[in-house]
């Protein structure tokens, strides 16, 4: 596991009410969503890396669809490198889900398509990262994020 301290950011979200439904400003999209318990880690967890990892806000894309294995999913996040080849995706969950075995092989089976060499997953509790320096399914776990590609 992966300590990331993602409350540190989470008073820096915009928020706004309508009819009284809450609203989070997505930096990324440049438009407010619906709050949601994922939604709130997936805001979080961009707001950290971009402000406090340094990872550039316009290699960040979110929720497209993917196809694995005949089935479709949606990813969460993709974070391009310089090249703007997939370098980490990443799966948030809400803090009422476990990071368990059937989490990971969800992120894994989407990477068999993506092909980043990062993996990871949070539900903003808890945070786990992989690296995969081949095209394998073999991941080794990190102790700490990896920096941006200069």
């Amino acid at each position: 596991m992966i300590d990331i301290p993602l409350q540190s950011v989470k008073d820096k979200l915009q928020s706004k009410a309508i009819d009284g439904v809450i609203y989070l400003y997505d930096i990324v999209r440049k438009d407010y969503v619906v709050l949601q318990p994922e939604e709130l880690v997936r805001q979080m967890l961009c707001l950290y890396l971009i402000e406090e990892k340094g990872y550039p806000l316009s290699r960040f894309q979110l929720e497209r669809g993917v196809l694995t294995n005949d089935k479709r999913g949606r990813y969460d996040i993709i974070i391009y490198d310089k090249a703007v080849k997939p370098w980490m995706l990443i799966e948030c969950k809400s803090h009422k889900v476990n990071l368990s075995q059937a989490v990971v092989d969800q992120l894994g089976g989407y990477n068999r398509t993506i092909n980043a060499p990062y993996l990871m997953v949070s539900n903003g509790l808890q945070t786990i990262c992989y690296r995969s320096e081949t095209t394998d399914v073999v991941y080794e776990q990190l102790v700490e994020l990896p920096a941006y590609p200069s």
